[in-house]
């Protein structure tokens, strides 16, 4: 009779499968498609100033994107925040700066989901130009998401 709860113990732990546990949900995360290759931000930094301007840093060790919201402390959430002036959106990639367009139609917007106390999250997106005299190249920063920015 032993030999056979063992057997079946056996059979039973073998035939389990591993089960991946979620990821901490309250880590902060960034993530974006650049030109159609997928970001992932392993290096986050955002800040607030005295001038209450947000700047967000991320960077996956290729490119490094940033972004800076003006008047931060009056933003809403669900409200769409164009990128209306110049550098709100800036990627640099292979020693080229790109900002974002900043004429109407815009290019680019960030909208909160989350302003919590000392956090946020939202989504992203931005068409950016060479800052080279002459070079007109473009990137597009696509379906940007930040999710538990502490700032």
């Amino acid at each position: 009779m032993r030999s056979i709860i063992l057997i079946f113990s056996i059979l039973f732990f073998y035939s389990c499968k591993e089960v991946d546990l979620p990821a901490d949900i309250d880590q902060p995360s960034a993530i974006c498609t650049i030109n159609g290759s997928d970001f992932v931000a392993s290096s986050i930094d955002l800040s607030l100033n005295e001038l209450d301007m947000m700047t967000i840093n991320l960077s996956d060790g290729e490119y490094d994107v940033s972004m800076r919201i003006y008047n931060f402390s009056d933003k809403n959430i669900n409200e769409t925040i164009y990128f209306s002036v110049p550098g709100m959106g800036i990627v640099s990639f292979n020693d080229v700066t790109y900002t974002s367009f900043f004429n109407p139609p815009y290019e680019g917007e960030i909208t909160f989901s989350d302003l919590s106390s000392g956090s946020c999250s939202g989504t992203f997106h931005f068409k950016g130009q060479d800052v080279v005299v002459g070079s007109f190249m473009n990137i597009n920063v696509l379906n940007g998401s930040f999710e538990n920015l502490a700032y």
